[in-house]
């Protein structure tokens, strides 16, 4: 299934492109090629430009950088046919992503292509100008092969909700291999009866090698003041698990 990212600026510049993140597997020495879909959405000539840059993080968001700036850079390996297109409205255009995957790499290696579209209109001075326009990106995950290991590590959880409400609590996630990762949470919440008062089934957030992020486990049931166990797993990577089994406070009154 294709994830497909919608843009909607001010110069009501609307356009579409699929997909918006990709898990490419590649052989090392090999060459792969891949396909964005490009629509334009809206009621004006958009002139697309695609180009290929870094992709990292800071913290838990994202940072964008020329190619080359980042240690496990792919951008330096792709060139992109046709690099620029005109749209007319309702046009559908596909973009190709050539990558030449150099023959010594291992684990995982990143880069986002960017699909940048400005309306086209005629200039009084003659031609025709750009307008302000918009951009997306989308995101490539590459792994060489099946070398690189996914081991994923969860801190001490964070309940942020107030008794009256239901369970809201932060786990920090780490993933301390070198290939990007998939998370989910697949839980129970009992009372001190031991009788389940609530599931728990969170689903797909992105780690990549080295970065923190907060996983939300959120609750639908409302809860009386007290303690409970969280008692579950967090599923990543090929079918990888890492049980938890937690206490958790719910107080009278919001934490500080």
């Amino acid at each position: 299934m294709w994830l497909v990212a919608l843009a909607h600026v001010a110069w009501a510049v609307e356009f579409s492109v699929a997909p918006v993140q990709s898990e490419l597997v590649v052989a090392p020495g090999s060459t792969v090629t891949h396909t964005l879909q490009v629509q334009n959405q809206g009621d004006q000539v958009l002139s697309v430009r695609t180009y290929v840059w870094d992709w990292w993080y800071d913290g838990p968001s994202h940072r964008f950088e020329p190619p080359g700036t980042f240690e496990r850079s792919a951008a330096g390996w792709f060139t992109v046919f046709p690099q620029e297109v005109q749209l007319n409205p309702g046009e559908v255009a596909k973009v190709q992503l050539n990558g030449s995957i150099p023959n010594d790499i291992e684990a995982g290696w990143f880069a986002v292509a960017f699909v940048e579209a400005h309306p086209v209109q005629e200039d009084p001075a003659g031609g025709m100008q750009l307008l302000p326009g918009g951009r997306i990106g989308s995101l490539l995950m590459l792994r060489a092969g099946r070398t690189g290991t996914r081991t994923l590590e969860a801190g001490t959880p964070r309940v942020t909700s107030v008794s009256g409400a239901p369970l809201d609590a932060f786990f920090d996630l780490t993933d301390k291999g070198d290939v990007h990762t998939f998370v989910e949470l697949r839980a129970v919440l009992r009372d001190a009866k031991g009788g389940v008062v609530d599931r728990l089934d969170v689903r797909g957030m992105r780690l990549l090698p080295g970065q923190t992020r907060p996983l939300e486990a959120k609750g639908t049931t409302p809860l009386a003041a007290g303690d409970y166990e969280l008692v579950g797993s967090f599923v990543y990577g090929d079918d990888q698990v890492l049980p938890v089994r937690t206490v958790l406070h719910l107080g009278a009154d919001a934490p500080r």
